[in-house]
C-alpha cells in the first residue's frame, strides 16, 4: 500500500487541509473492511477499485467515483475489493461555505455522489483527475476545480473563529 499526502497551493490553504492519494495493488479475491471516523468532510476520487460503505446494517452501498463525506459522529463502516486507488482532499471546517452552500450540520455522517453538491463541476474535476498521469496532474485537476468552485459561490470568506481552532 502507498499512501501520499500534499499541502495545497497557498491560495487554497484556507479551504482545504490537504490532498492525498492512496493506492493499494492487491489480489483480486482480497477483501478489506475498516471504519472511516474523519472530523471534517472530505472528497474521494476513486479512480480504481470495488469500494463500498455500510450505510445502514448488512447493506453495502456506494456513491458513485466520486463521493463526498460529510464529518462523522460515529464510524462509518466501509470495504474494498480487490486493488484500488483514491485520491481526495479534506475540507477545512472555517472555508466550508467558500465552498458548501447547505449547512455542514445537515451533511454530516452522509455520502452523497458529489455531483448532488457541485453539479456538474464534479465530474469536470473527476474527468480531470482520471485523465491525469501522475499525482501533479490529480492535484493540478483538483485544484482547478476548487477555485471555480470558490469562485461561483463568491462567499470566500473563511470563518476566522473556527479558523483559530484548526491546526
Amino acid at each position: 500500500m502507498l499512501s501520499r499526502t500534499y499541502r495545497p497551493s497557498a491560495d487554497l490553504a484556507p479551504y482545504i487541509r490537504r490532498f492525498y492519494v492512496f493506492e493499494a495493488s492487491l489480489p483480486d479475491g482480497a477483501v478489506i473492511e475498516d471504519f472511516l471516523l474523519s472530523e471534517t468532510a472530505f472528497v474521494r476520487c476513486l479512480l480504481r477499485g470495488d469500494w463500498a460503505a455500510e450505510t445502514s446494517p448488512g447493506e453495502w452501498n456506494t456513491a458513485g467515483n466520486i463521493v463526498f463525506f460529510g464529518a462523522n459522529s460515529r464510524p462509518l463502516r466501509v470495504r474494498v475489493k480487490g486493488g484500488f486507488a483514491v485520491t481526495g482532499f479534506a475540507v477545512r471546517p472555517s472555508g466550508w461555505h467558500a465552498l458548501f452552500e447547505d449547512p455542514h450540520s445537515s451533511l454530516s455522517d452522509k455520502m452523497l455522489p458529489l455531483q448532488q453538491l457541485w453539479g456538474d463541476l464534479a465530474d469536470t474535476m473527476m474527468a480531470g483527475v482520471s485523465q491525469a498521469s501522475d499525482d501533479d496532474g490529480q492535484l493540478a485537476a483538483m485544484e482547478g476545480a476548487l477555485r471555480e468552485r470558490i469562485d461561483l459561490l463568491k462567499t470566500s470568506a473563511v470563518d476566522l473563529r473556527m479558523a483559530r481552532f484548526e491546526v
